[in-house]
């Protein structure tokens, strides 16, 4: 994949998070998230006495570079939790960050259309890597004022 990569805003949308490389997503149109999964090749710990396979999703906004708001996603589990169907809407006009602990994840998307109640695309969706520094434990904290709400609501990052 090239360090960036700019698409026209319909249809279906995807990318890889990989440890230590975060993507970075500037959408042109309104971008529904519905599903996270693990990939069917797993990298093993270095460490297996402290190291897991389990792969922990953040997701952050940001505003001028800066990150205004963070979330943790998802945490996927092989063999228990390998794929999060869920509905996270990222807008036009901001800046998205994914980054994985641990495993790498697969993300399916789609843009919304007009007819589904969404603003026309107005520009292309640019995706972006960005080799990141290793991710601590989360710290962050998904409640209904900041990234989302209890299962089977659907979440918006504005």
């Amino acid at each position: 994949m090239l360090d960036i990569e700019d698409v026209e805003s319909v249809g279906i949308w995807t990318t890889v998070v990989e440890k230590r490389v975060a993507i970075q997503v500037r959408p042109g149109a309104t971008l529904r998230i519905t599903g996270i999964s693990l990939p069917f090749d797993l990298v093993p710990p270095r460490n297996p006495e402290r190291g897991t396979l389990r792969a922990v999703l953040e997701l952050s906004i940001r505003d001028n570079g800066q990150t205004t708001s963070k979330a943790t996603v998802t945490i996927l589990i092989p063999e228990k939790n390998e794929h999060y169907e869920c509905k996270i809407d990222l807008f036009p006009g901001k800046e998205y960050v994914f980054e994985v602990q641990g495993n790498t994840v697969h993300i399916l998307g789609h843009f919304l259309r007009p007819e589904d109640g969404a603003a026309p695309a107005n520009s292309k969706t640019r995706t972006r890597r960005i080799i990141a520094r290793p991710l601590g434990r989360s710290a962050s904290v998904a409640t209904t004022s900041t990234a989302g709400a209890e299962a089977g609501r659907a979440w918006s990052f504005r």
